[in-house]
């Protein structure tokens, strides 16, 4: 299974099988970076609150995780076939920003938010995620015979 969601287009032209609901919740998260930030925050600030030299260090950890999301997704989607899956590298890098902010570390401790609605945000989020549809737009640049 590629990292790259499957619309009805990219099947007709001869590529895999329409991606369903949780194949796209799948990867529209991107794990791989969550488990990276998880770490990270892990070591950066191990206790809550987080002093002010971990606030400092933690907003600088969050925003690399926020631009390599989107780098790192559009390397896993990027096919010679065809465009970039924008909607997709979108996806993934507000995935990125609403699950850490649903983590009690990170941006949300830094904030005083209460870890309650980074929860419930995160699971509105995850349930939007599967109905989302790859670009239409975006057809493959060499259609099969």
């Amino acid at each position: 299974m590629g990292r790259r969601v499957n619309s009805l287009t990219f099947q007709a032209t001869g590529g895999a099988s329409v991606d369903g609901f949780f194949d796209k919740i799948v990867k529209y998260i991107p794990s791989d970076v969550m488990a990276a930030w998880t770490a990270a925050i892990g070591i950066i600030a191990p206790s809550t609150p987080p002093s002010s030299s971990d606030k400092t260090v933690l907003w600088i950890a969050f925003a690399f995780g926020t631009v390599f999301t989107a780098v790192w997704t559009w390397v896993q989607t990027k096919d010679p076939n065809q465009p970039p899956a924008v909607r997709q590298i979108i996806a993934c890098t507000v995935s990125f920003v609403v699950w850490a902010f649903a983590l009690p570390i990170g941006p949300s401790s830094i904030l005083q938010l209460q870890s309650k609605w980074g929860a419930l945000l995160l699971i509105g989020w995850t349930l939007v995620l599967g109905l989302l549809k790859p670009d239409p737009t975006n057809p493959p640049a060499n259609p099969g015979p």
